[in-house]
């Protein structure tokens, strides 16, 4: 995972550590293409996917709110991208509460490795002003 993120490094992509100014690490969360196994739809096919892992102890902080913003302000302004996408398995309730809350809307449905996926997309130009 750490050898694909630096590759995508040219391309402004990768993961990047989430550091709590009191705790240190927090974290990771980057943007990186959808791979293969996760192009479950035409919807996913060569889309650009927000990741983020917070550390149980962080979890319920808003880390993953302020992380999951600063990728999407990141995306919109230097990476000029039109369009992001997610893929969330059906029982994680806290990233469908996440991806809603920034402006993703659901796009569709698939089937995963462990459990139903439900399908994202937020495009920038209907994304609600901050996110």
């Amino acid at each position: 995972m750490l050898a694909d993120s630096i590759e995508l490094d040219a391309d402004g992509l990768g993961l990047w550590i989430i550091e709590d100014h009191t705790r240190g690490f927090a974290g990771l969360m980057g943007l990186a293409p959808v791979s293969p196994q996760a192009s479950v739809s035409d919807e996913m096919t060569g889309g650009i996917e927000p990741t983020i892992a917070i550390a149980p102890e962080h979890e319920g902080t808003g880390l993953a709110f302020d992380a999951l913003k600063a990728i999407l302000a990141y995306a919109r302004s230097f990476l000029e991208l039109r369009r992001l996408v997610a893929a969330v398995d059906e029982p994680n309730r806290r990233s469908h509460r996440l991806l809603k809350r920034v402006g993703f809307e659901i796009t569709g449905r698939a089937c995963g490795p462990a459990h139903e996926l439900v399908l994202y997309a937020l495009s920038f130009d209907d994304a609600p002003d901050g996110a």
